[in-house]
């Protein structure tokens, strides 16, 4: 029992599309704990959101502005100027959008696991 889960450790720190799938699991995963901060009315979080959400998606380098906003507006013409709206006054989106971006993450989480599972068991 210990070989075996000292080999999937090992597999995980040397293979590079694993420690990548896992890198963008763990940004995933915190969206979906901002994402409930952000319900809840914390404005704090939101900033937080657009950044982990890049990440969750696979951006790297160094991330604009532009880069983070693309991931938590809507590209629906009244929903981004309900967001707009929304973040001025309240300092989050509209529910509709962030229902969205928890689709979005449950959606990619779900394709990491389906990815992840080949891999390591070699099928």
């Amino acid at each position: 029992m210990s070989r075996f889960r000292n080999y999937f450790l090992d597999l995980e720190q040397r293979d590079p599309i694993i420690k990548e799938i896992n890198k963008q699991d763990i940004s995933l995963a915190s969206v979906n704990s901002l994402s409930q901060l952000v319900a809840e009315g914390n404005t704090v979080a939101f900033s937080g959101l657009g950044t982990k959400m890049a990440r969750g998606m696979g951006e790297l380098g160094v991330l604009t502005g532009q880069d983070i906003k693309r991931y938590v507006r809507s590209g629906r013409l009244d929903r981004g100027a309900g967001d707009t709206l929304s973040k001025w006054l309240r300092g989050k989106p509209t529910q509709a959008t962030q229902k969205e971006i928890s689709q979005i993450v449950n959606a990619i989480q779900d394709t990491f696991k389906s990815k992840f599972q080949p891999i390591v068991t070699g099928k």
